[in-house]
């Protein structure tokens, strides 16, 4: 089995359990959902802020993804979803090469199975927007005390 096969079936797993059915799962949108399209239509519209203050504060990075996102997909809380969706299976392979580096190449496959199928990785990650993206952009920092 070539090297990398087991951290490639983990993401098309990943990936199939937050794309599927993202459109109807679960129904409507969640509060936080809904807070965060307002936002990414001024995006498209022109607004330009670094900082979302409003109902209590939002990271730019995210709601600019979901901008994108909409001019590929429409406007749309599908392309929210889609995004989270995005930003939740970027995680698995910045967690795995943290904790690959961190703890060794067998405990890096377990961390990333577990975070690809557990019910808190897909659905926090999929439907709660920017928790994704805030761990996936600091995966990559260093641990401190190793420079």
């Amino acid at each position: 089995m070539p090297k990398h096969s087991p951290i490639l079936l983990t993401l098309l797993v990943a990936l199939l359990l937050r794309v599927c059915c993202l459109d109807a799962i679960p129904p409507g949108l969640t509060h936080d959902e809904a807070n965060y399209l307002p936002d990414a239509v001024a995006i498209l519209d022109g607004a330009r802020p670094l900082y979302f203050p409003v109902p209590q504060g939002k990271e730019a990075l995210y709601l600019y993804s979901v901008a994108a996102a909409m001019t590929l997909v429409g406007r749309t809380p599908f392309a929210l979803r889609l995004t989270s969706a995005f930003w939740g299976v970027l995680l698995i392979p910045l967690t795995y090469a943290w904790t690959r580096r961190r703890f060794g190449r067998a405990a890096a496959l377990w961390t990333a199975a577990g975070l690809a199928v557990s019910f808190w990785g897909v659905f926090s990650y999929t439907i709660h927007p920017n928790r994704a993206q805030c761990f996936a952009t600091g995966a990559r920092s260093p641990t401190p005390g190793t420079g």
